[in-house]
């Protein structure tokens, strides 16, 4: 642990936009943000204030039959997000984030590959570094631990629904990630990568999904994970 510290985020943006053949729901955002962070302990104090300003370019397209755990379809996002003193920014940054899964099910077996790239310039500040880890993301790590300018996650997720009869349905999946994060693109490299797997068991509840899941990654590292309802 390098430090502990505390971010306050006041964020409000308006958008127009509308349904776009082969790009699914693209739309056009202005956004204003106002993120104070400061250092509650450490050795690394990192203490900041900043006003950013923009336009964001949004393509979502979902044809995912159900959610949550879906059977069959895609779900691809593309941001493009500019800043900028013209704006009335403070700083200036480019950041571009793709999203590509899909899901194939056959009877009771469901594949789902996934990929998720982020880049930026290196003038994008710390508490706007894309970030991986979690239940969701990344078998081995804490929820946003592993942050980068540039970051890159491959995933390959098989889930089973096993045969029982109840008020719920049971499922079991096995997921291997692979990604890193680096501070500048110029030290991305596939090399530097890491494994991490892990395992989880799902309830499909009335009330929204109860899972139980633990995951390791490359150097033994372990970690328990728990959820419970939907993610907004």
């Amino acid at each position: 642990r390098a430090g502990t510290y505390e971010e306050q985020n006041y964020h409000i943006s308006a958008a127009v936009g509308q349904q776009v053949h082969r790009l699914g729901q693209l739309s056009l955002s202005l956004k204003a943000e106002d993120i104070t962070v400061k250092t509650l302990e450490g050795v690394t104090p990192y203490d900041a204030r900043h006003r950013i300003r923009g336009l964001e370019l949004r393509s979502i397209v979902d044809t995912q039959d159900r959610t949550p755990f879906p059977t069959s379809g895609v779900r691809h996002e593309f941001i493009y997000e500019t800043i900028s003193t013209m704006f009335g920014s403070d700083l200036s940054y480019v950041r571009l984030l793709l999203s590509l899964e899909s899901f194939h099910t056959y009877g009771r077996h469901t594949f789902h590959p996934r990929l998720f790239f982020g880049s930026s310039d290196n003038t994008l500040p710390p508490v706007r570094w894309f970030r991986l880890g979690g239940l969701d993301s990344f078998y081995g790590y804490a929820r946003d631990q592993m942050r980068g300018r540039q970051v890159l996650l491959l995933s390959g997720e098989y889930r089973f629904r096993i045969p029982w009869q109840s008020f719920a349905p049971l499922l079991l999946s096995l997921r291997y990630d692979l990604g890193g994060g680096w501070e500048e693109a110029a030290d991305a490299a596939l090399k530097d990568m890491i494994n991490g797997v892990g395992i989880k068991a799902s309830l499909d509840s009335p009330v929204g999904p109860l899972e139980v899941a633990y995951g390791i990654r490359e150097g033994g590292y372990g970690r328990f994970y728990m959820g419970l309802g939907f993610r907004f």
